[in-house]
């Protein structure tokens, strides 16, 4: 009983001459003095904020069911934009969970052969990214990125498979069968690609075909 009691009284004596210390210093002097001596502690409590706010994210992303994932080559877009892009989507779709989302990728920049000559660049694009990303549904691309990739065998599925009774409705604005052409679209409403008209082509491994159609009528509305 008596030790605790020394140790409180201990700490209250040492609080007491902190305060003491502290009481005649300026401002930069108390910041230099906590710096040197308690900057450990400080490092120790920071991390331990950060480590905190990584494990909350980590689980809020386990828990999340994405249920189509989308590709803007070079968009314009910010974070915020995205985030808001994705749950307008996710909105309009009935009996989803609190856990469904939609993933919009902006990373990716076109490159195309006429400005630098990169070839192997772009068939890296094409063949790997467009053919072999896992989910991948819905790419959205310059003219020049598609023209240089139409070809390929497999590449696209065909519009008028993945859009069934809805095909005669966009009819008029697919070329090749394979691309949408969206020349007034949610996103150049909102300035989000670098370029128009935006062509919208679905790969050949898209994982929610059943969802593209309401995507397209989301991005027209």
């Amino acid at each position: 009983m008596k030790s605790k009691q020394n140790k409180q009284s201990e700490g209250t004596s040492s609080f007491q001459e902190l305060r003491e210390r502290l009481r005649g210093m300026t401002a930069m002097e108390r910041f230099e003095y906590i710096a040197a001596y308690y900057w450990g502690r400080i490092l120790v409590a920071v991390g331990l904020v950060i480590a905190l706010i990584w494990c909350v994210q980590w689980v809020g992303n386990l828990q999340n069911n994405t249920i189509f994932y989308v590709a803007l080559m070079d968009a314009a877009y910010s974070e915020e934009e995205v985030d808001a892009l994705c749950e307008g989507f996710v909105s309009t779709l009935d009996g989803r969970g609190a856990h469904d989302v939609m993933r919009l990728d902006t990373s990716l920049v076109y490159l195309p052969d006429s400005q630098k000559g990169t070839e192997l660049y772009n068939s890296y694009l094409s063949k790997e990214i467009m053919m072999e990303s896992s989910g991948l549904d819905v790419y959205l691309t310059p003219q020049e990125f598609y023209d240089e990739n139409k070809d390929s065998e497999e590449m696209f599925l065909s519009l008028e498979e993945v859009l069934g009774e809805e095909y005669e409705d966009y009819a008029e604005d697919i070329v090749d069968g394979t691309a949408l052409v969206l020349e007034d679209c949610l996103i150049l409403q909102q300035d989000g690609a670098n370029y128009e008209p935006i062509y919208l082509t679905v790969p050949s491994g898209a994982e929610h075909v059943d969802l593209i159609p309401a995507f397209i009528r989301y991005l027209t509305q």
